[in-house]
C-alpha cells in the first residue's frame, strides 16, 4: 500500500515537472498499468537551442512585448498562454521574419497565467506571467 501511495506521488512530481516546464527539454512521460513511468527525449528539442522566448514587462500592465528568436529549421512556432487553471486562452502564431509581437493587456484578464513556446508541435518551455 505505501510502496503504491510513494509510486504514485513520484509520478505526480514528474509530470508537474514537465508540465511547468522545469526540466529543460522536451520530453514524453508515459504511466503504464503497473504504476511504471517511463521518459522519452524529444529529438525535435535540439532547436531549443537557439530558439526562445521572452515576454516583458512582467507584471503586464497596459501593453507588453513577446520578444523570441527561432533556430532556421524551426518550421512552425507559436506561444500558447494558458490561465491558472492550464486552460488555453490566447494562441499566437510567430514567425520566423519578426522577432517581436505587441501583447496588448486588455487580450487577458487580471491574473497568473503560464506561457508556453512550442516548435514545430513540441512545448519547449513554459514560464509565469503575471497581468494587472
Amino acid at each position: 500500500m505505501i510502496m503504491q501511495l510513494m509510486k504514485k506521488i513520484i509520478h505526480i512530481f514528474i509530470v508537474s515537472l514537465f508540465a511547468f516546464g522545469m526540466w529543460g527539454e522536451a520530453a514524453a512521460v508515459r504511466a503504464q498499468d503497473r504504476g511504471e513511468v517511463s521518459l522519452r527525449r524529444d529529438e525535435r528539442s535540439v532547436s531549443s537551442v537557439q530558439s526562445g522566448v521572452h515576454i516583458y514587462p512582467n507584471p503586464i500592465v497596459g501593453k507588453a512585448v513577446i520578444e523570441y528568436t527561432l533556430a532556421p529549421e524551426v518550421r512552425e512556432a507559436k506561444v500558447m498562454i494558458f490561465n491558472i487553471l492550464g486552460n488555453l486562452t490566447k494562441e499566437i502564431a510567430l514567425s520566423q521574419y519578426d522577432t517581436k509581437v505587441d501583447l496588448p493587456a486588455n487580450e487577458l484578464s487580471a491574473g497568473v497565467y503560464f506561457y508556453s513556446l512550442y516548435l514545430d508541435g513540441v512545448r519547449q518551455d513554459t514560464k509565469r506571467l503575471v497581468v494587472k
